[in-house]
């Protein structure tokens, strides 16, 4: 019994050896986030698409927020992305919610409101763009229809400076 016991065990070996589980490669480093996060960006992928960010000081602060950000994911932020989605005249889901800070003072915390975009293909890129986009929120970035206060900006090549990101419509019940 002992002996059929052990040809069991190297046969189901030999079997997980020569067809390893496919493995999803890294892309790149984890912003810091809660467990529960879901289609973040790397840094790396972060500090890309904030390149595009033509005014030096808020892509400067965009760019150092991708790795010093704090990305909140629970059930409270859940709640939270379901009262802004209702508040929305649009009808368009929240991809996430940052307080607006400044460059000098940027705010430490976004709210993630992960969700599942229509086009798998674009689905990276378009959290990218959202990412950026809350970020500079998070430096002193205001939308374009948004009263400016002292030290905010508008536009500066920020993704979805208007509010929207057109081309990353999101499933409805959106939640990943």
């Amino acid at each position: 019994m002992k002996v059929f016991r052990l040809m069991v065990w190297a046969m189901t070996f030999g079997c997980a050896a020569t067809h390893p589980e496919e493995r999803v490669p890294e892309r790149g480093t984890p912003v810091h986030a809660d467990a529960a996060c879901k289609g973040l960006p790397s840094v790396e992928a972060c500090q890309e698409t904030a390149g595009s960010i033509e005014d030096d000081r808020l892509r400067a602060c965009v760019t150092q927020q991708c790795s010093r950000i704090w990305v909140r994911c629970n059930a409270m932020t859940d709640a939270q992305c379901a009262a802004h989605d209702r508040r929305r005249p649009s009808g368009r889901k929240v991809l996430g919610i940052s307080s607006i800070g400044s460059c000098e003072a940027p705010h430490r915390l976004i709210v993630w409101c992960s969700r599942q975009f229509k086009d798998p293909r674009r689905a990276a890129r378009c959290a990218e763009d959202a990412f950026v986009h809350e970020l500079a929120h998070s430096c002193g970035f205001r939308h374009d229809a948004d009263v400016l206060q002292d030290g905010q900006l508008h536009d500066m090549g920020v993704p979805g400076h208007d509010g929207s990101l057109r081309n990353c419509p999101v499933q409805e019940g959106g939640s990943r």
